[in-house]
């Protein structure tokens, strides 16, 4: 089953931000912090990510504070984008991409018709992994409906 989920921070005349916990998710994979990271960034607390990122809403002011967080780390967010220096690495694009669609290891080892091991291998980056490997990884990203557009981004229709 597909989930619609948008990664959205726009400035209008009136600030709003839209930040799905995906994104957040994914953020954190790009940066690779922990909750509670977050949460001292954002001055947050930690249940209070915890709770977001299961899917609790949370105020236009709360949602401005992390983006700006997160902004301050060097993420970007635009319609639909996830950007950040990061993301020139395949071990981050894989993380950030199974983020973004909530897989497991294992869920994403099948959908490429790997074994979760050589998808675990990938992303600690223990060994090279083969171009096929990599194919057909991002081929199964691709086809759930993430993209990897330029270098550093990652985009979602989901």
């Amino acid at each position: 089953m597909m989930h619609h989920q948008s990664i959205d921070a726009k400035m209008t005349n009136k600030p709003e931000f839209s930040l799905s916990s995906a994104a957040l998710r994914a953020a954190r994979a790009v940066l690779q912090v922990q909750q509670v990271e977050v949460a001292s960034l954002a001055k947050w607390s930690l249940p209070s990510v915890q709770r977001f990122e299961r899917g609790s809403n949370v105020s236009q002011a709360r949602l401005r504070i992390l983006v700006e967080a997160l902004a301050g780390m060097g993420i970007e967010f635009g319609p639909g984008q996830l950007k950040h220096p990061n993301l020139s690495q395949m071990s981050v694009r894989s993380r950030a991409a199974r983020e973004l669609l909530r897989w497991s290891q294992s869920q994403a080892a099948e959908a490429a018709g790997l074994t979760r091991p050589t998808v675990s291998r990938l992303e600690t980056e223990e060994t090279d992994s083969h171009d096929s490997t990599i194919i057909s990884l991002m081929r199964a990203y691709k086809d759930a409906g993430v993209s990897f557009e330029a270098e550093t981004m990652i985009s979602s229709l989901l």
